[in-house]
């Protein structure tokens, strides 16, 4: 009923405010661009005022959806950077482990049928990058099995993101998830109360094959502030560095059966982890491989300090990269050590107010930025590209080869 009530109230917004200058997202060749790549419907091209109702009346029902998060979990939840409008907006979008994270009794207004009610507006934006990132997630972790490299997955920023358990799971993949205390401390709540089995059957079986006895898989959490340099310079000598030493051991385990006589084993792994079937050649050498993935994070963070998290993860890997090619290992030379895959805004890429993105000129100015930012960061090289309207609305995927990011390491 409050879907149907707000659709309606926002249909007489848009009758009373309709002007073609008020329109909060104009005529994008970037939007569309966005959306025939992903797939995704582009979002309703409605006023200003009307996105602003929205948003205003999302932000007053919050309080009130969230009433009984203290009796269920043991906690409030805090709607830091916007964390908890995204898991409403990507239980709209169909995200069936979203939808098991939030308040039992309240989300059911964005239950099945009653979500399609709500109109295209945030949602719809949020869908565009959400489905960028898994496809760019699948390519590599495609690529990865293929290659038979183990990964190691950081989300900066993660908040109340499922990334970690609609894509977790598979051998070789370890998923390492970052944000501040409090909303760690709200998301451990939130996997240990809220994804009853039911909810986890569901998520387990987005999972790739696994032996049915591990259960779902769930992401290492720290709770990190990325615009501490202290609190960087541990997340990375502690969690990211035990993550790459367990990626390695694994790697250094998988080249030891294919040169020793341990291959019928290692087959049928491969087999039981999808790889086997897509023809991969697991046999080979195994490597490491670490994906950085920015959605909607780097904006909040202070600009020093959102360069700073980025450079530091990669000069950790190129490190480890390196210390292992020291040591024999047989890593693929031009493969990167580590990718940074974002949907996000980077720092002092887009002019204060900007919102142009219509004409070819701004859209190439703005990847410039993007591209400058990126080398002096980490050396990282841009890959693919894509923009569309919003706050995270650079979309992309850029990536490090070791020898290029050893460079970064001083």
């Amino acid at each position: 009923m409050a879907a149907i009530v707000m659709r309606i109230a926002l249909h007489v917004i848009l009758a009373l405010t309709r002007a073609p200058w008020r329109s909060r997202l104009g005529t994008s060749e970037g939007l569309l661009d966005a959306s025939r790549e992903t797939g995704v419907r582009p979002p309703w091209n409605a006023p200003k005022a009307v996105w602003k109702a929205a948003w205003s009346l999302q932000a007053r029902c919050l309080p009130l959806l969230h009433a009984a998060d203290r009796l269920d979990l043991g906690c409030s939840l805090a709607d830091t950077n916007v964390n908890l409008h995204c898991l409403w907006w990507k239980a709209i979008q169909g995200d069936e482990v979203a939808y098991a994270m939030l308040p039992p009794l309240s989300r059911r207004i964005v239950s099945r049928p009653l979500r399609a009610l709500f109109p295209r507006l945030h949602h719809q934006n949020v869908a565009i990058r959400t489905a960028y990132l898994d496809a760019a997630l699948g390519d590599a972790l495609a690529r990865a099995r293929a290659e038979n490299v183990q990964l190691v997955v950081v989300v900066l920023g993660g908040g109340f993101d499922t990334r970690a358990l609609r894509f977790g799971g598979a051998r070789g993949v370890e998923f390492v998830e970052t944000d501040l205390p409090a909303v760690v401390a709200a998301k451990r709540a939130l996997l240990a109360r809220r994804l009853e089995p039911r909810a986890r059957r569901r998520a387990q079986a987005l999972q790739p094959a696994r032996a049915p006895a591990d259960g779902l898989a769930l992401p290492t959490l720290d709770a990190l502030d990325m615009n501490d340099e202290a609190d960087r310079a541990r997340f990375v000598a502690s969690t990211l560095r035990s993550a790459l030493a367990r990626a390695r051991a694994a790697a250094d385990a998988s080249a030891r059966r294919a040169h020793g006589g341990g291959r019928g084993r290692h087959a049928d792994d491969a087999g039981a982890d999808g790889a086997g079937a897509g023809g991969a050649d697991t046999g080979g050498a195994s490597g490491v491989r670490t994906l950085i993935v920015a959605e909607a994070t780097l904006l909040y963070v202070q600009p020093g300090s959102a360069a700073g998290t980025v450079r530091a993860c990669v000069r950790e890997c190129a490190r480890e990269a390196r210390d292992a090619a020291a040591r024999g290992a047989s890593d693929a030379r031009g493969a990167p050590c580590a990718q940074l895959l974002f949907a996000d805004r980077l720092p002092g890429t887009v002019p204060l107010g900007a919102r142009d993105l219509d004409t070819a000129e701004a859209r190439a100015r703005e990847r410039a930025a993007v591209e400058l930012w990126l080398g002096e960061t980490a050396d990282l090289r841009l890959d693919r590209y894509l923009v569309k309207p919003g706050m995270a609305r650079q979309m992309g995927v850029a990536s490090a080869l070791p020898l290029a990011a050893a460079r970064a390491l001083g």
